[in-house]
């Protein structure tokens, strides 16, 4: 019969325990009248497990509508979800989400994929989840770029070749979709589109829960600077090329290493020698003060600042110096 004691014992009630720690109660007095049999309120338990607070008021009502045994329902929350993991390596491009939860909220979203050659579905790899740069209606295969091979007179664009012998998987998601701003990576939504990012990622993929990093450039890089801190118990670091912020609360980094690198010439004044004019929305300076902030608080972080302008091109030092 019901015994709150193996429950909140049991693998899935560690893996929710801090996000479920203040709804635990009414989740046991609801559960100990399910009906065991009918698949559907064991669908709605296991929603309620995953849901926002929004969407739990109304599996609750559900659930609380049913009685029976429940020993059969208990034990199916606490068995491994059994899943199909993705074996292939290389680039996967123009990826969809496949997790059947996530299907229907994420129908338009696309994700980039780059597996180094010695993944295996039997081996946890880290994850860098790269947030691409761009604007307001940057489109959802652009990302693709992130993980890809090399341009064809040999400067190197994408990771890919700076992951190739690495234990990490690079996964590179089209930003939140919102025409009315520049800043896609730092909408509201994007705190639960990376937490589904996660997911999908953690469901195609044998991904290690504590080898899970973020990182942008340019409009990603912004939302590095912001998600980075948002999302600090969820990560194991993050890494900032060429970003910037408007305000910030630099201890919320406190335990998250942070890799920043920047372009000296990110911003050019016009007629410039030698380089396009580009305006100060990332100009050096956020890095540097970032770098300075972090230094004072005793925040472990690596800066890496070079010749190069707002681009990944010609990053190949700093980047080269990324933790794998």
């Amino acid at each position: 019969m019901f015994d709150a004691a193996n429950i909140t014992a049991s693998p899935v009630w560690l893996r929710h325990g801090l996000r479920l720690a203040t709804t635990a109660a009414l989740l046991f007095a609801a559960i100990v009248r399910l009906d065991a049999k009918d698949d559907s309120l064991l669908a709605d338990c296991r929603l309620y497990l995953t849901a926002e607070e929004d969407a739990q008021k109304s599996v609750t009502v559900r659930i609380a509508g049913f009685s029976g045994e429940i020993d059969p329902v208990i034990r199916a929350l606490t068995q491994p979800a059994t899943t199909v993991r993705q074996d292939e390596t290389g680039l996967l491009a123009n990826q969809t989400f496949t997790k059947p939860q996530l299907q229907p909220s994420r129908a338009d979203d696309l994700l980039h994929y780059f597996v180094p050659s010695a993944y295996a579905p039997s081996k946890p790899f880290g994850l860098l989840i790269f947030m691409h740069g761009g604007g307001r209606t940057t489109p959802r295969d652009h990302p693709r770029h992130v993980v890809s091979h090399p341009d064809d007179d040999g400067e190197s664009y994408g990771l890919q070749p700076y992951f190739t012998d690495s234990k990490f998987i690079i996964a590179a998601p089209s930003a939140p979709w919102k025409e009315k701003t520049g800043a896609r990576w730092n909408v509201p939504s994007a705190d639960n589109y990376i937490r589904d990012v996660i997911q999908e990622c953690s469901y195609r993929f044998n991904i290690s829960a504590d080898q899970i990093f973020l990182g942008g450039y340019s409009m990603g890089g912004f939302g590095a600077f912001h998600l980075g801190q948002r999302l600090n118990d969820r990560l194991a670091g993050a890494v900032v090329f060429s970003g910037a912020w408007k305000t910030t609360h630099w201890k919320a980094w406190t335990g998250l290493p942070v890799f920043m690198r920047h372009g000296k010439n990110d911003a050019t004044a016009p007629g410039t020698e030698g380089l396009r004019s580009r305006p100060r929305f990332t100009d050096v300076f956020y890095s540097r003060s970032a770098h300075q902030r972090l230094t004072e608080l005793s925040i472990d972080h690596l800066y890496v600042e070079d010749d190069g302008g707002h681009s990944l091109r010609g990053a190949a030092d700093a980047m080269s110096q990324l933790p794998r």
